[in-house]
């Protein structure tokens, strides 16, 4: 059987406020193409279609046309992730399906949306395991009792997939979103926090029966050193953020043996319409004038200055070379015992979304810009203007 592994599409997400949806598209395209070429037999995406719970109809229109023209070529089987919204991706589950499109969206129902790949005498089932945040399953049948957290609810459902699995007489392939321990994490702000207080970490073996966890979650293509069982994370789509400058994006492609449980993976490196970079410099005229930076006038750049340089028409100038300046930094030494500070200033206005979200990194720390949190700010504002007269 061979696979076509892709994950963390986090459609409608901006740079700093840009657009990408062109770049998006592009790297589906790519992918139809290569799910084309490779002879795949079944696709998996592991989570987060989205970037936020209610997507707009363009966001909405770019995944669907895409899962569409993925479906023409082999079963596509999806599970939500913790940027997705799983009743919304539940209320198209029939339509879904009538496209070869398998979704599982709760958690209840692992089991029974199993899908089965027989080849010859041999058989594996693979077994969706959506995004849960753990609260979520108190009360819910079959979950009575279990420790309240991702490694209680993924070895509670694993108990009922291997019962499953043995009854069917197959093997067994498991689909996650979750940070599985010794993952190596890009500290993106798109891999944000799955649950308040920061991720929390998961063991391989909380899998156990199952010969491969394909994974959603982290943005960097990776499989889990010496995890057992064996845990893949295909890596996002693009760079969402300027830490994951040096990331190459890529699918991947597992060559999966029905008799024996072994694989093969392989990288394919999907060609980004852009690059990333992060410039810095004593003045604009340091940054303009670098040699160095002459590749990157086409790239998506974060530019960093002393914070002399405020007033001199920053983004005009910056501008002039690199069309695609996407956030400038100002840097302030500082002598006290708080070290240096960094003050950013992105060159389109920020929507309320961006503004929280920086609320909540600069003060409640690195990785607070929840969905939740953001969420109470926008629609307080969104409740505000409505009652404006």
């Amino acid at each position: 059987m061979r696979i076509l592994h892709t994950a963390d599409w986090h459609i409608g997400r901006t740079l700093h406020g840009n657009d990408l949806h062109e770049e998006q598209k592009d790297v589906l395209e790519q992918i139809v193409t290569i799910a084309n070429e490779n002879k795949i037999d079944v696709i998996v995406i592991a989570g987060d279609l989205f970037d936020h719970p209610s997507p707009s109809a363009v966001s909405q229109k770019l995944c669907y046309d895409c899962l569409n023209e993925l479906g023409k070529i082999a079963p596509v089987l999806i599970i939500s992730g913790n940027h997705d919204s799983r009743h919304r991706l539940e209320a198209i589950q029939s339509f879904a399906y009538a496209n070869n499109i398998h979704i599982t969206s709760q958690i209840h129902e692992v089991v029974e949306r199993a899908f089965t790949f027989k080849e010859n005498d041999s058989k594996a089932r693979i077994y969706g395991i959506p995004f849960v945040a753990p609260n979520n399953v108190r009360g819910l049948d079959g979950f009575k009792g279990i420790e309240l957290t991702h490694e209680g609810v993924v070895t509670s459902v694993m108990e009922k997939v291997r019962e499953d699995a043995e009854e069917n007489g197959a093997r067994i392939i498991a689909i996650s979103h979750l940070f599985v321990s010794g993952g190596e994490r890009s500290k993106s702000k798109a891999e944000r926090d799955i649950e308040y207080g920061g991720i929390h970490e998961i063991n391989a073996s909380s899998f156990e029966g199952a010969d491969l966890v394909l994974l959603g979650h982290l943005h960097r293509c990776q499989t889990i050193p010496e995890s057992f069982p064996i845990a893949h994370y295909s890596g996002s789509i693009l760079r969402y953020s300027f830490r994951e400058a040096n990331h190459v994006k890529s699918c991947s492609i597992i060559d999966y043996d029905l008799t024996s449980g072994e694989y093969v993976f392989e990288e394919i490196e999907l060609k980004l319409l852009r690059g990333m970079a992060r410039l810095e410099g004593k003045s604009v005229q340091d940054i303009l004038e670098d040699p160095d930076f002459d590749k990157h006038e086409h790239d998506w750049v974060e530019v960093t200055l002393p914070w002399s340089e405020r007033g001199t028409d920053v983004p005009l100038r910056l501008k002039e070379k690199f069309k695609k300046v996407a956030v400038i930094k100002f840097f302030v030494p500082n002598t006290s015992n708080f070290g240096d500070r960094i003050a950013e200033a992105n060159l389109d206005e920020m929507n309320v979304a961006d503004l929280a979200e920086k609320f909540f990194e600069n003060v409640a720390g690195d990785g607070e810009a929840t969905a939740e949190r953001i969420a109470i700010v926008t629609e307080s504002d969104a409740k505000i203007r409505g009652g404006a007269t």
